[in-house]
């Protein structure tokens, strides 16, 4: 399966370099599915996180803008990864 893998990225990255893909394949190509799916979905909900939690109310005293462009505050980074 790895082997396979591999061949599609060259034949990919290939045809990338003569303009057929826009593109180039990222790291996780060469992973199997099963090896990808080990490595990004790691999350296992514990027994305590199913129960809910209490509400949060926000205090009457604080002042909340009615939006925010997380862009202009500098805490948008360019796309990684994808």
């Amino acid at each position: 399966m790895w082997e396979q893998n591999l061949k599609k990225i060259q034949l990919h990255n290939l045809e990338h370099s003569m303009g057929k893909h826009s593109s180039l394949l990222n790291r996780f190509g060469d992973m199997t599915n099963e090896e990808f799916n080990q490595m990004v979905n790691t999350f296992k909900p514990t027994a305590n996180m199913k129960t809910k939690a209490p509400r949060f109310s926000k205090p009457s005293s604080l002042k909340v803008r009615p939006s925010v462009d997380w862009r202009t505050e500098g805490y948008v980074t360019p796309v990684k990864n994808q």
